[in-house]
């Protein structure tokens, strides 16, 4: 099983792969929450519970309400914290 730093780094990178920058119209949105989808999924199967924090933070960056370095800023932070995801 992943520690919860792996998991964050290996959620960052998965991320990295599936998001375009695209404007926050409908498809936009859409294409963002399949990036998300496929991270978590990524996440998910080398064993980490991603909690319902994280995923309203991942709701809050679909619907455009925080940008992508606001996200960056929260895993960043997340990761020199105890806390986990």
């Amino acid at each position: 099983m992943a520690t919860t730093n792996e998991a964050l780094i290996e959620l960052g990178k998965s991320f990295a792969d599936f998001i375009l920058e695209t404007p926050l119209d409908t498809q936009g949105q859409e294409k963002r929450r399949e990036a998300w989808r496929q991270a978590n999924a990524s996440v998910r199967l080398s064993g980490v519970k991603i909690s319902d924090e994280f995923l309203a933070v991942q709701e809050r960056h679909i619907t455009g309400e925080i940008s992508d370095k606001d996200v960056k800023q929260w895993i960043e932070n997340l990761l020199t914290s105890n806390e986990t995801l």
